[in-house]
């Protein structure tokens, strides 16, 4: 089973306001793994054997599900390619929110109806804010935010924010990791011999 991998800004926006980054993609891939847990039986497969797997930043993503206790049992051993506990999978508020601010200044379009232009509505709340950027066509959208998107291996503009729910807040990876707070399963782990080759020279 594929299970969805990567979120961006219009899943961000659209769900989240002002605090514009959330953990959908780990609530999501839990939804994922419950399905299967439901449904796996009639393809012949076992809910008790099941293995998650990803590669680079699926890995990570397979590495945030070990860290959240409440996929704990859904799965029952996991792999790691070229993937693992980094930071980059956090950020802190004051990141993203300056992420977020960057993007409200350039996102501007035109339709039939007019021009329109988020920046505009500083004085707007939060709220008034997104439901702005919601107006905006996706593709200008997408483009926009691709200006304002950064990918390291310590900060990524869409990376979630811990809220005290799903990760405890200001928390990284490894502070989790290292407290011994991860699923107590199988874990192989590994990586590519040139992963992140092709980034460097790009």
């Amino acid at each position: 089973v594929c299970l969805c991998l990567r979120v961006s800004v219009s899943v961000s926006v659209s769900v989240c306001g002002r605090t514009y980054v959330s953990l959908v993609l780990t609530v999501s891939l839990r939804a994922g793994l419950k399905w299967v847990q439901e449904h796996i039986k009639a393809f012949g497969g076992n809910p008790n054997q099941v293995l998650l797997f990803g590669e680079s930043s699926g890995g990570t993503d397979t590495a945030m599900q070990l860290l959240a206790n409440k996929s704990w049992g859904l799965y029952q051993r996991a792999g790691l390619e070229s993937g693992a506990f980094f930071n980059w999978a956090f950020q802190p508020m004051d990141k993203a929110e300056k992420f977020y601010d960057i993007l409200i200044k350039r996102a501007h379009w035109s339709n039939s109806s007019g021009t329109f232009n988020c920046s505009k509505a500083a004085d707007l709340t939060g709220a008034a804010r997104v439901a702005c950027l919601r107006e905006m066509p996706t593709g200008d959208l997408m483009r926009q935010s691709a200006r304002n998107y950064q990918d390291a291996w310590d900060a990524s503009a869409w990376a979630p924010v811990p809220d005290g729910v799903e990760f405890p807040v200001n928390s990284t990876p490894m502070q989790l990791l290292a407290s011994g707070a991860v699923a107590p399963v199988p874990v192989i782990l590994g990586s590519n011999y040139d992963e992140g080759t092709g980034a460097s020279l790009s």
